[in-house]
């Protein structure tokens, strides 16, 4: 008999809160997401990330998720309040034991979410990759888990898993700057011309 539990890691919900208003979007289980935010509001933008870790007992041993860790990535941070089954330890990661009593049997599955914020501003745009990790384990037998090691950081394992968001300005704003500035441009070129043309007739009046 074999003893295996795998983690994978998505994101479930994104909410963005500015001047404009408050925004949520929700998503099935996505490993990347995309968020495009209004230029003019991007300083001053919050933006909450939720994501859902799932674990689940992909051996033959019935066995525990003794703790989750997630390793919150540079510029997002943690707040106690959205995440009471979470606390800040080690390294300043982020640790959770809310699985810590519930069995899992081969091939079933427990859930636990973790919200994270980020402070938006002009210059901090871009992929934000955030990882989390079975930091231990348990079952009765005392058998290791056959194809990965509680909270090691091996990628390739089945015990770590990350999820990705890109936040971005809006693509569209651009596109309606550039267009509206070759209308102003291809107008006023017409008027000059126009003038120009009228000038220039009135010219040859007088001329004659």
């Amino acid at each position: 008999a074999k003893f295996s539990l795998g983690i994978d890691k998505a994101i479930t919900k994104v909410t963005v809160q500015n001047a404009q208003g408050t925004v949520t979007e929700e998503f099935d289980k996505t490993k990347l997401s995309q968020y495009g935010i209004t230029a003019k509001y991007l300083a001053g933008t919050t933006v909450y990330v939720e994501y859902t870790m799932t674990v689940t007992n992909n051996g033959d041993l019935a066995g525990f998720a003794s703790e989750i860790v997630d390793y919150i990535p540079q510029g997002m941070t943690f707040n106690s309040n959205l995440n009471p089954d979470w606390y800040t330890g080690a390294g300043g990661n982020l640790y959770t034991k809310a699985l810590a009593d519930k069995e899992l049997a081969s091939g079933q599955s427990q859930e636990i979410k973790l919200v994270l914020t980020k402070q938006m501003t002009t210059e901090n745009t871009g992929l934000v990759s955030n990882t989390a990790e079975i930091a231990d384990d348990f079952n009765i037998y005392g058998v290791s888990d056959r194809n990965s090691v509680p909270n090691n950081k091996a990628q390739g394992e089945d015990d770590i898993s990350t999820a990705d968001i890109i936040l971005t300005v809006k693509t569209g704003e651009t596109l309606i700057y550039v267009s509206a500035m070759i209308i102003s441009i291809l107008i006023g070129g017409a008027v000059a011309f126009i003038v120009y043309e009228k000038v220039l007739k009135n010219k040859r009046k007088g001329g004659v």
